[in-house]
């Protein structure tokens, strides 16, 4: 279906999913009015089930040839103002590993992130220990690190957010080059254990800092023209797709009104509330997206069509004429789309 002139799509990883908490009884009203509402909605066939890809696929980049990464390390730097040039980079993700009986478990740092000064010792520590052999670590911000790469991989790892809270074993990156990266992550793990219980480490740090986590090997791709005027979001690989395609970005913290004609929004609050052991958290981000898509769907007398996502298989479109299908069943935001 070609889109129309005006259109608003929000795509909101998290969504459409078993839900960790029961929503709050204040938000129960809000629930049943939307899922009401996307009841309404033409089940629309995404080319690709997972959101990094669907959003690969809106900028206009080359479709990836399996078994190979996403270049999420190399966009998601130039998201944040850096310049990747033509050479090869992942994301590098400080963690907090632990063992559990048979296994080892991978966490985020989100919680409880380390110092500046402890994040600058470790990155240090790194490149004076791998900087022979072509790899180099920076750390723009304390829990985004990106890991140049001394040539090209063929690797298919798997992204942060789909592993953080389970076990690595099964996770741990595979491919042609797999091996150069699961051996590189288990050095790391020795080296940062040294930094950490050694002179070297700042004092008063928590030592939650023991691993690196490897995805989205790649260089930038090329780009199309997508058909959006502005992009809403705070994650940095959005981030570096707008400005390689040369799209306006706005930060979802700041976004306010009904923006440009055609809009896209992309929210990982909820994605990223879903890991946290705090249930205030996560029902704070489900009741701001649920208002950002109630007040969505009221902006549909100025906007042609409204599409909603969690970047899945399916996403639900609606437009003025199906808000009037008042006798559609209800579609629960707890399961994925499907026909």
């Amino acid at each position: 279906m070609s889109r129309g002139r005006c259109a608003l799509e929000i795509m909101a990883p998290g969504l459409f999913s078993a839900f960790p908490w029961e929503p709050q009884a204040a938000l129960s009203a809000d629930i049943r009015a939307l899922e009401r509402l996307l009841g309404r909605a033409e089940l629309v066939r995404e080319p690709a089930d997972d959101p990094v890809s669907n959003l690969l696929n809106r900028f206009g980049c080359p479709r990836l040839e399996d078994p190979v990464d996403p270049p999420l390390g190399a966009l998601s730097l130039l998201g944040e103002g850096g310049d990747p040039g033509a050479r090869f980079w992942l994301r590098a993700t400080p963690v907090a590993l632990h063992p559990d009986r048979d296994q080892l478990l991978l966490f985020d740092l989100e919680q409880h992130p380390p110092s500046r000064e402890l994040v600058d010792t470790l990155v240090v520590a790194f490149n004076r220990h791998f900087g022979a052999d072509g790899w180099h670590l920076e750390a723009p911000s304390v829990l985004r690190w990106y890991l140049r790469a001394p040539r090209a991989l063929r690797v298919r790892s798997r992204p942060f957010d789909t592993v953080a809270g389970g076990s690595v074993g099964r996770a741990l990156p595979g491919g042609e080059d797999g091996g150069t990266l699961r051996r590189l992550m288990a050095e790391t793990e020795m080296l940062f254990h040294g930094v950490m219980n050694g002179s070297a480490a700042p004092v008063g740090d928590v030592p939650g800092v023991n691993g690196l986590w490897l995805d989205g090997a790649g260089s930038v791709p090329s780009c199309g023209k997508p058909e959006y005027e502005e992009i809403v979001s705070d994650d940095p690989f959005v981030a570096g797709l707008a400005r390689l395609c040369n799209v306006r970005r706005v930060s979802a913290r700041a976004a306010a009104g009904p923006g440009s004609p055609s809009r896209l929004v992309c929210i990982d609050r909820l994605q990223r509330a879903r890991r946290s052991d705090d249930p205030s958290v996560f029902q704070e981000a489900l009741g701001a997206l649920v208002a950002l898509l109630l007040g969505a769907a009221r902006e549909l007398g100025r906007t042609d069509w409204l599409q909603v996502s969690a970047g899945g298989q399916y996403a639900l479109r609606l437009d003025r004429r199906r808000m009037r299908r008042w006798w559609s069943r209800p579609r629960s935001l707890f399961a994925p789309p499907a026909p």
